[in-house]
């Protein structure tokens, strides 16, 4: 159904994203559409495997290893930022 009242036209429409209950001001641009699209497709299989080795109680060290398929088309070239991700870390574990 059509507002015979709404004289505007549509033309871009811009998809952001923030993570599940983060800040409203964490919010970034995802894509940019043009105004006459009609869906916006965000489906990627991301692979990942961890693992963390306590070297005393408490002190850990942590190592994870991840493939992440991503390719972004920002204006009229596409480019491709994904890849295998290397993430390493020291932590350390509190009782309560």
């Amino acid at each position: 159904m059509v507002n015979p009242e709404n004289l505007a036209t549509i033309t871009a429409i811009k998809v952001y994203r923030k993570l599940k209950g983060a800040a409203d001001s964490s919010y970034t641009l995802l894509a940019s559409l043009a105004g006459t699209a009609s869906g916006y497709d965000d489906k990627a299989l991301t692979l990942a495997a961890g693992t963390r080795f306590y070297a005393t109680r408490g002190l850990f060290l942590a190592a994870e290893i991840k493939y992440v398929p991503l390719k972004v088309k920002p204006l009229t070239e596409e480019v491709d930022l994904g890849g295998m991700r290397l993430a390493l870390g020291i932590g350390y574990t509190f009782a309560l």
